[in-house]
């Protein structure tokens, strides 16, 4: 589906995925922030398990939608 405006293109399924992307972004980092403050060991941890998932999820979701 295209924008209403005839001079600006785009789709919207891929402007709701970069705004999704920058809200799921925002509050990962506000997680590690608050995890580093409590163990370092635990926010790395999380950080390499939840970066991967995530990585795997928006490749799947670019590939099947």
């Amino acid at each position: 589906m295209e924008g209403s405006d005839p001079g600006i293109r785009f789709e919207r399924k891929w402007f709701r995925l970069g705004l999704a992307l920058a809200f799921v972004y925002a509050g990962f980092t506000l997680l590690l922030v608050t995890l580093l403050r409590i163990d370092q060991t635990l926010a790395f941890a999380v950080a390499v398990v939840g970066g991967t998932l995530g990585a795997l999820a928006l490749m799947v979701f670019v590939r099947y939608y």
